[in-house]
Parts: structure tokens; sequence; C-alpha cells
């Protein structure tokens, strides 16, 4: 493969992490506007409660349980679903839609606990620890949410970015991708493992965990050469990198990265044959521990995707004081500002030239 065909390479893994990660995370006109008429949120926003309601109702997986835990999800996302849409249509804040949200956690893990059995059964859901952490965590959110316009208040009274949004340009071009030379080869494949160890290791433990026995040795080694060849992909290409890590972030930031680290060391330990390990990820009961460790990712992910849009709410309201409860503002450039970035732009392309 020569340097021109490398360089085509990451250029063209680049731009398609970079759409994925528009389309991912797009509110206005993205999958949830598109799907389910709300335009103020992405997917997540309503998937990830989805889920957490499943994972309270599941807990240790029977086939009595996934009836309710379905069957739960289902009707409290059709719930949330139309009071997201009311909510939005009648431009409520958007911390309304966490509060709703975290309400119908919060009651939901009070029914389990106060109507089910203290102790694990096959039929119906029965009181467990994942219920508290879910508690606990909703009401850290709407303590967040009750706080989020008091400390951001004084800020948005001094604010002068409205003015500054006139001046920047926020879509100037990106140049041209970086150029690919030994050195940067070589550079990239001696770093390969050790610029991100972490985002290195987690596909590979995931696939390790995941894969029955017979699967195991073959799972693990195909899923480590993909994520190794994308490090080595991101020595080469900078911005490639960037998207690697942005879209793989949920993993390694906040309670993901403990949870991250826990799949890593009994994926390490089930891949070395460790019997205490072994023993249960190669039976039935592993669901059990899986299932929990897919509960921390998506509560972490759910309180992340709340903490940033709080916070995303807020700094729109800095940008345009008419902002609350909409997902998009009006963008109008100076001409001044826009012509001396085109100037720029056209005397970097004809440097390049």
């Amino acid at each position: 493969m020569t340097f021109d065909s490398l360089r085509g390479l990451t250029n063209s893994l680049d731009t398609f992490l970079r759409f994925a990660d528009f389309y991912a995370q797009r509110t206005d006109g993205g999958l949830l506007a598109r799907i389910f008429k709300i335009r103020r949120h992405t997917l997540s926003a309503l998937l990830l409660p989805f889920l957490l309601i499943g994972f309270l109702f599941l807990a240790s997986p029977s086939t009595s349980r996934a009836i309710w835990a379905i069957l739960g999800a289902i009707s409290v996302s059709a719930l949330l679903w139309y009071f997201m849409q009311q909510s939005e249509n009648r431009r409520w804040p958007v911390r309304m839609d966490l509060v709703m949200q975290a309400a119908t956690i919060l009651l939901c893990g009070l029914r389990i606990w106060v109507l089910g059995p203290d102790q694990y059964r096959d039929q119906g859901p029965y009181r467990h620890i994942l219920i508290p952490i879910a508690a606990a965590v909703s009401i850290a959110l709407l303590v967040a949410a009750a706080l989020a316009r008091r400390v951001f208040h004084r800020v948005q009274q001094d604010s002068k970015y409205a003015e500054y949004l006139k001046q920047t340009e926020l879509f100037a071009s990106r140049g041209a991708p970086p150029q690919v030379t030994l050195v940067t080869i070589l550079t990239a494949l001696l770093t390969a493992s050790f610029r991100a160890p972490i985002a290195l290791l987690t596909p590979p433990a995931i696939a390790a965990l995941l894969a029955t026995p017979v699967w195991l040795v073959l799972a693990t080694s195909i899923t480590f050469a993909i994520s190794w060849f994308a490090m080595f992909v991101a020595g080469l290409n900078e911005r490639f990198g960037i998207m690697w890590s942005l879209i793989q972030e949920v993993f390694f930031k906040g309670g993901g990265m403990l949870v991250s680290i826990v799949v890593i060391v009994l994926a390490a330990a089930r891949v070395a044959g460790v019997t205490y390990v072994t023993t249960v990820f190669d039976t039935a009961t592993w669901w059990t521990i899986g299932l929990a460790l897919a509960f921390f990712y998506v509560l972490s992910w759910w309180y992340d995707y709340w903490s940033n849009r709080l916070i995303a709410e807020e700094v729109l309201v800095m940008l345009c004081a008419d902002a609350r409860g909409r997902a998009q503002i009006p963008y109008t450039i100076g001409a001044a500002a826009e012509s001396s970035e085109k100037s720029a732009l056209i005397l970097r392309t004809r440097e390049q030239l």
C-alpha cells in the first residue's frame, strides 16, 4: 500500500466517523426528530430510559421478568414519548423532560421495592441493588437541574457571546488531510499500543466476555486487531484519532471508565483461564454479571447525557436569550468575519497548490 493510499484511507475513515457522529448526535433533523417527532434531543434521550426501566424490572434474567421488562420499558417509553412531544410543542424548559424521566425511574423502582420480595425468584420482579443506585443517580440529576439556571444566571446576564458569535466562522475549511510518510508510519506502529490503552482494550474485552468458549480466542483476536488498526490509523491522522476517541468516549468518562476497567480485568482473567472467572462466564450465570455491567454503562450514559444537555441549554441562552426550550438558534455571521475567513482559506489553498 502506497503512502497516497494510506492517506486516502485515513481521510475516508475520518470522514465516515465525522458523519456517523453527526447523524448520531444531531437533534433537529436527527433520528429522534424523523421517527418520533422530537427535535430537541438525540435518540439517546428516549433509548436510555427505555433500557434503564428494562434493567430495573429484569435484574437477574428469567423468562417471566423478561416479559415484565419489555412491557414495562415499552409502556414507560410511550409515556415519555408523549410527554417530550408536548414539552417541546409548548416550549417547556428542557429540564422538564429530565424531571419526567427521573420521576418515572423513581416510581418504577419504588413499585418494585415495595411490592417485590427480598430474595431472587423466577417469577416477577424482586428487590435488587440496582434500584437504589438508579434512584441515587436520578435524585442527583434532579438536584443538578434545579441548580443549573442559578449557576449560569450571572454569566448569562453579562454574556457578550451573542455578539462574538456573529464575528466567528464556525465552518471554516479543515484543510487538506495530513501527509503520510515513512516516519509517521513507523511512529504510528510503535505507539499504537500505548496511545490510548483503555480505548485499545475495551472493545476486545467486551468481545471476550460475550463470546462463547468455542469462539473466545477468535472473537477476541479479531476485535483486538480491529482496535489496534484504529489506533495505528489514529497515529497517521490526528483528526481520525480525535473522532475515534470521541465516538468511544462513552466508555472512558465518568462511571463508564470504572465499568470499562472492570470489563478489561474480567476479560483478561477469562482469556488467561482463571478458574473463578471462566466458571461463571462459561455457563449461563454470566448473564447476571453481564447485564449488571450493561446497566452501569447505560446509567452512566444517561447521567452524562442529561448533564451535558442541561449545560447546553444554558450555553444556548448565553448565545441567544430566546433559546430556552429550543434545540437551535439563528447563526448570522457578519459579512466582514465571513469574508476574512474566506480570504484566509483562499490564501491557504493557493499556498498548498
